[in-house]
């Protein structure tokens, strides 16, 4: 295990279950559990409250029921030492959560699995 800490921002749900989280999206569960290889990955997202289904193999993935809880979910994540932020998407959850990084001098990095264009062609 490293000693790099690296957060991951997404809006994604998140379901739980017996203390195991699922997801629906591939790159959800491929994406953290390939990082974890060499940083300590804490995942951020939103909880769900139907049934996903795919298993996340981590051990740290903090979910938020609303916009409110997710922020401070971010904000907490302050205290651990020489963090870095992988924000995935931008949705208003994560935008909101850059704004927090941003007036913070937090070191983040922002990856759009599309152009972005794409993504809000979707999303409207």
């Amino acid at each position: 295990m490293s000693d790099k800490n690296l957060i991951i921002i997404n809006n994604e749900k998140i379901s739980n279950k017996k203390n195991y989280f699922y997801c629906d999206n591939i790159d959800i569960k491929s994406i953290p559990e390939g990082l974890s290889k060499n940083f300590n990955v804490t995942l951020v997202a939103r909880k769900s409250k139907v049934e996903r289904t795919r298993h996340i193999n981590l051990e740290k993935i903090k979910t938020s029921s609303n916009i409110f809880s997710f922020l401070f979910s971010v904000l907490k994540t302050f205290k651990e030492k020489n963090a870095i932020y992988l924000i995935i998407s931008i949705t208003p959850y994560t935008f909101f959560s850059f704004i927090l990084l941003f007036i913070f001098r937090k070191k983040f990095f922002v990856y759009l699995r599309s152009n972005g264009y794409e993504e809000y062609k979707a999303i409207f």
